[in-house]
């Protein structure tokens, strides 16, 4: 049996073949796109430079915080100075230390201190052998044209007020603000009464005293802020107070010694 196509027939069936082989070319161009754009991320993703790891900062110390210089570490300035003999009467014996140094001293609290070394007011015969006398003595600290001279001490009485018969011998530290007076030491009641008591001072530290003995002479404070440089006096005298010429006499061979808080100015 012959089939005869008719020109109608044949462009409809060769229309139907084109849709086919059309259809068949997008799915598979579509179906390859699909694919390349799934694939691609990851393409390139493996093909990206790779990034060095970032390290985290170590950690930085955190610089200590200046510390202040405690009061305590406050520079001092230590000169020692040679005594001598103190004639009896008012004219008395000065020893200098001179000093030369561009500080100040410090500007506040109690920055002098004056030391006796190796001092001996005792008496070496008669009744009065052992004792001291120190009613007898007076001592002053002076820095030579930065005002008046500062007491030590000055012709102590004991409590009761009478003369105080004990002396000094060895090494004493006189200053302001201390809580103990000489005059506290030197034993109690008359003359008499003192003879049967110790006739010296027992070596410490002292407060400075003015002449009632016990009033502070603010010696250590006197000179603050001002040039620690220039003289430095101590004047003794021996008046014979109430006591016999050549009884109690000061040694010839002591020295002294002043500690002074300084600052750079």
């Amino acid at each position: 049996m012959t089939i005869t196509l008719k020109p109608l027939h044949i462009a409809i069936i060769a229309f139907v073949l084109g849709c086919v082989v059309t259809a068949g070319f997008l799915f598979v161009l579509l179906g390859g796109f699909h694919s390349n754009n799934t694939l691609a991320p990851q393409a390139l993703t493996s093909l990206a430079p790779t990034s060095p790891p970032i390290e985290a900062p170590s950690p930085t110390a955190t610089p200590p915080s200046p510390t202040s210089t405690p009061t305590g570490d406050i520079p001092l300035l230590s000169i020692t100075g040679t005594g001598g003999l103190v004639p009896e009467g008012d004219a008395g014996a000065s020893f200098d230390i001179v000093v030369d140094d561009p500080r100040l001293i410090e500007a506040t609290g109690n920055t002098v201190t004056l030391t006796l070394i190796g001092v001996d007011t005792t008496a070496k015969t008669g009744a009065y052998a052992g004792f001291g006398g120190l009613v007898d003595f007076t001592v002053t600290l002076e820095h030579v044209g930065q005002g008046d001279p500062r007491y030590v001490f000055d012709s102590v009485l004991n409590s009761e007020r009478y003369i105080c018969l004990a002396g000094l011998s060895g090494t004493y530290v006189f200053r302001s603000g201390e809580p103990t007076p000489i005059r506290t030491k030197c034993g109690t009641g008359t003359v008499t009464s003192q003879m049967t008591q110790n006739p010296v001072i027992a070596p410490g530290t002292y407060l400075t005293t003015l002449p009632d003995d016990v009033t502070d002479s603010n010696l250590s404070s006197a000179w603050n802020g001002q040039p620690v440089s220039g003289t430095w006096r101590l004047h003794l005298l021996d008046r014979n107070v109430n006591t016999s010429p050549g009884q109690f006499n000061w040694n010839a061979h002591w020295t002294w010694q002043l500690d002074v808080k300084v600052r750079t100015p």
